[in-house]
C-alpha cells in the first residue's frame, strides 16, 4: 500500500516556510515569539500533511519540553529569547520559493487563525494526549523524531471533527 505523503517530499526548506510566516507578521505589524513561530510551523505543516496528503517542508520535529521543535529554527531564533522576532532568518543557502496556492492557503489560515494566541497557549496545544508530540513523548522520549505519518493521521482525524473553529 503506498502512502501518498510518504512518496511525496516536500521541495521547501522549514527557513523559507519560516520566513513567509515572518514575512506576514512584520507586514501585519503584528509581533511573534519565538515559541509562537515554532508552533506556528508545527501547525501549518500539520494541516498540510492532514489537508493535502504531502507535507509542507523536509525537515522533521523533534521532541522537546516545550513541544515540536525543529532544531534548526530554534537556533536560528534563540537570539530573541521571549522577545519578538524582528527579522527573516538566514537561509544558509537553501533556496527562497514560491509556494503554491495550497501551501499558500494553509500557511495563511494557519497565520490568521493562530498568530494572536499566546506562545504557552499554542504550546498546549501540541501537548494534548494523544497527540503526535504526546504520543512520542511517551512511546520514544525527549529528543525523538515525530514523524509525519503520526502528525498526518492524527490532524486528518481532527479535522474530521473540527474541534475548536480549527480548519
Amino acid at each position: 500500500m503506498s502512502i501518498p505523503f510518504l512518496d511525496r517530499d516536500s521541495k521547501h526548506d522549514v527557513r523559507s516556510v519560516t520566513n513567509y510566516l515572518i514575512g506576514r507578521s512584520l507586514d501585519n505589524e503584528s509581533e511573534l515569539t519565538p515559541l509562537q513561530l515554532m508552533k506556528l510551523l508545527y501547525f501549518s505543516h500539520a494541516w498540510m500533511l492532514a489537508i493535502f496528503d504531502r507535507p509542507l517542508f523536509k525537515q522533521t520535529f523533534k521532541v522537546w519540553k516545550y513541544g515540536p521543535v525543529v532544531p534548526e529554527i530554534y537556533h536560528a531564533l534563540k537570539q530573541y529569547g521571549k522577545t519578538p522576532v524582528s527579522a527573516t532568518i538566514s537561509l544558509d543557502g537553501a533556496a527562497q520559493v514560491d509556494f503554491d496556492s495550497e501551501e499558500t492557503a494553509v500557511l495563511n489560515k494557519v497565520f490568521d487563525e493562530y498568530s494572536h494566541i499566546d506562545g504557552w497557549v499554542l504550546s498546549g496545544l501540541t501537548h494534548i494526549p494523544e497527540g503526535p508530540w504526546f504520543t512520542a513523548r511517551l512511546e520514544k522520549g525527549i529528543g525523538s523524531t515525530i514523524s509525519n505519518k503520526s502528525i498526518q493521521a492524527y490532524y486528518a482525524q481532527r479535522r474530521k471533527r473540527k474541534p475548536h473553529g480549527e480548519q
